[in-house]
């Protein structure tokens, strides 16, 4: 009886024996530029995708489901072994009303295009447009490495590790980057037969369905840059379908060709990030726009309101004391005069009295 993960008949690229789905892209040759085109791989079911635009990504066409592949633009081979440290004047009277109102009107504009950008998602990686919920916790079993490195590309295990683990626990599918030069010997292998390889080792490492088995696969002797291959268990394959593994893959080609990244964090962020996006379902950046342009003028409407109440009390509070000066004033002259009048009668009447 064979193990719980070996997949059953079916042709590549479609689910098999419900064992799972496998699939890929393959990296082209390169970084020079040049046209772009899109095709399909020979077997049935499958898609395709090409480009040689260099680093401002790939384009070209989707099919259904399964293997896929994308041309690619350069070698990073000799970056393998590259050190992996971690380590005035005032204005005229009437002039400011007018000024001030167009100074608010351009602010705002500029706060509203800069919160676009801010909340605007990478164009460049897949959007998730599908809610999807995790595995249970404990659907894969935690044994053996999350990686094997045929080619000695990580320097920072941790890097590395923490990503992969990210993934695991975001999706609930167990991950393993699987990173080689050659398939069984052959250093310039087919997309087909990387993706075999993908279901064979997945087959051999792993006893039941929540696992993702993640080839890379790069070779100076190849006739391509680099190829990825994936086979996902039926159970892990409700989670990762193929929009997700379209997340997954569009990180690991724009942290390829980045330029800044070694590649332990190359992979390390490519899972981390992807996982991230996986599970969140977009959202149209005007949304938090409008959402902080609310909330901000909310702000700016109460404390408008509380800055008009205390300035209405402050001046209520200044004409009751002008109001209370007035009065007493107003008593102190009668007063005053009361008493020059008493005082020159009680002299008009002694004066009488002699």
């Amino acid at each position: 009886m064979g193990r719980a993960g070996r997949s059953g008949g079916g042709s590549s690229g479609g689910r098999s024996g419900g064992a799972g789905r496998s699939g890929g892209r393959v990296g082209g040759v390169g970084r020079s530029g040049g046209s772009s085109s899109s095709g399909r791989s020979g077997s049935s079911g499958s898609s395709g995708r090409s480009s040689s635009s260099g680093r401002s990504g790939s384009s070209g066409s989707w099919g259904s489901f399964g293997l896929g592949y994308a041309l690619g633009h350069s070698r990073r081979r000799h970056r393998h072994h590259s050190s992996y440290g971690y380590g005035g004047g005032g204005s005229p009277r009437g002039s400011h009303s007018g000024g001030c109102g167009v100074g608010a009107v351009l602010v705002v504009v500029i706060v509203v295009i800069f919160l676009f950008f801010l909340f605007s998602p990478d164009d460049s990686i897949t959007r998730s447009t599908v809610a999807r919920e995790p595995l249970p916790p404990n659907a894969a079993a935690q044994t053996g490495k999350l990686y094997t490195d045929d080619l000695h590309w990580i320097g920072n295990e941790t890097v590395l590790t923490n990503g992969l683990e990210n993934f695991h626990k975001r999706t609930g599918v167990r991950p393993h980057l699987y990173i080689t030069g050659d398939i069984y010997g052959d250093p310039d292998p087919t997309p087909d037969e990387v993706q075999e390889f993908a279901r064979e080792k997945y087959n051999e490492l792993f006893n039941d369905q929540a696992h993702l088995m993640f080839v890379f696969f790069e070779s100076e002797a190849s006739s391509v840059t680099y190829i990825m291959q994936y086979h996902v268990g039926s159970q892990a394959a409700t989670v990762l379908d193929v929009e997700a593994m379209d997340i997954l893959m569009d990180y690991v080609e724009r942290n390829y060709y980045s330029g800044y990244m070694n590649e332990s964090e190359l992979f390390g962020n490519a899972f981390d990030s992807s996982s991230q996006r996986i599970m969140e379902v977009y959202q149209s950046p005007w949304v938090n726009v409008w959402i902080f342009a609310l909330s901000f003028g909310g702000g700016l409407a109460i404390i408008f309101l509380l800055f008009s109440w205390w300035k209405r009390a402050k001046a209520q509070k200044n004409l009751e004391a002008e109001q209370t000066e007035r009065i007493l004033g107003q008593n102190l002259e009668t007063f005053e005069s009361k008493g020059a009048d008493d005082e020159a009668s009680k002299l008009a009447k002694e004066y009488e009295d002699k």
